[in-house]
């Protein structure tokens, strides 16, 4: 494996964490319906705890902490806006979704 081969593996990996974060955000904006506030405290540091409780191998559990307290912090400025949610046949990324943009 050469260095080329590692960096389109990076290239992968990062694009599926970004399909990740879209589906938790879509998630995120499914909840709203079900709540009276953006913020939910008890939730928030549950989560918190949770993630840094479950940080493995190179990840250091701070890093995790800062890094979902961002995506919190991201999925409540999306409910906040009150970002509308579509549905579309077919899969992320495809025809379909672009049009429904």
């Amino acid at each position: 494996m050469d260095l080329s081969d590692i960096r389109k593996k990076i290239d992968m990996i990062d694009f599926e964490i970004l399909k990740l974060l879209n589906s938790r955000m879509e998630y995120g904006l499914r909840t709203k319906k079900f709540k009276r506030s953006v913020t939910d405290g008890k939730r928030e540091s549950e989560v918190i705890d949770y993630i840094q409780k479950h940080s493995q191998g190179l990840i250091e559990p701070e890093f995790c902490k800062r890094l979902f307290l961002q995506i919190i912090s991201e999925t409540k400025r999306l409910q906040e806006e009150s970002v509308k949610l579509i549905g579309f046949h077919g899969e992320h990324g495809a025809f379909a979704e672009v049009a429904a943009r």
